[in-house]
């Protein structure tokens, strides 16, 4: 299954986000978005799900316009991770991940021995399991991401889609949660995910797309090592950068 964007457009408020991009998210990869705040991140990833309608060009979910596939051929392919959730009311952890489940669940029946299982394989993949029975409203905004986390995994979708994951993570699950999507990658699954930290991005990406945030929609797009460079980072996010030991230093530029 791939996940394709030809010759999008997006523009908010009269300035182009970006214009003119075709990419494809194929099994087996891990794709970064990057860019300075308001260049048009999440937007992006809004569009690639359907949830907003680009400005110019289309999405394509298998061969075929995203906008032709029903809400629920949707959900059982691409699974969401946005960067904010609202919980208005309390649940145990579980019940959280099991909606999830919903794309497979039949409107007159309830979850299955299947989806239990799912759903506790998910919350085990991201070391949740503990925090199974525990209110929502209890967790901490790192344990409240890792069980957000567990239901977008419990969806079993073959491709995932991430916003700022790592927010609100230690760096210790921060690097947890980006091996688990290498790995996943690995077993399958096309993953694509806005990231701020640009090291990470570098390290964990295959490929990248970098948004200028010049108003007229300039991106740059490619292997992350060749997206990711010093005279690129230096360019859009106007701070000094070095490469040192393998890994991206930065430093401040003095006006």
């Amino acid at each position: 299954m791939t996940l394709r964007a030809e010759n999008l457009g997006l523009r908010v408020a009269g300035r182009w986000l970006i214009r003119g991009c075709s990419f494809e998210l194929s099994p087996g990869t891990v794709s970064v978005i990057v860019g300075p705040n308001g260049s048009g991140k999440t937007t992006l990833l809004r569009a690639l799900l359907g949830l907003i309608p680009p400005d110019e060009g289309s999405v394509w979910l298998d061969g075929i316009p995203l906008a032709r596939h029903s809400l629920r051929a949707r959900a059982r392919a691409c699974a969401w991770l946005p960067q904010r959730t609202e919980l208005p009311w309390g649940m145990p952890a579980n019940e959280l991940v099991m909606l999830g489940r919903a794309p497979h669940l039949s409107a007159f029946a309830g979850p299955g021995r299947a989806d239990d299982l799912a759903v506790a394989a998910a919350l085990a993949r991201v070391g949740a399991s503990e925090l199974s029975t525990r209110d929502v409203r209890t967790l901490s905004g790192g344990e409240l991401q890792r069980v957000l986390l567990a239901r977008l995994l419990a969806t079993q979708a073959p491709m995932l889609l991430l916003d700022e994951p790592t927010t609100a993570l230690d760096v210790g699950h921060a690097l947890g949660l980006l091996e688990l999507a290498r790995a996943l990658a690995a077993s399958g699954h096309g993953v694509i995910m806005s990231l701020h930290e640009l090291e990470l991005a570098r390290r964990y990406g295959d490929r990248a797309l970098l948004l200028r945030g010049d108003d007229v929609g300039g991106y740059v797009l490619g292997a992350a090592e060749d997206v990711l460079t010093p005279r690129l980072i230096s360019e859009v996010f106007e701070v000094g950068t070095t490469i040192v030991d393998g890994q991206l230093r930065f430093h401040s530029v003095a006006p």
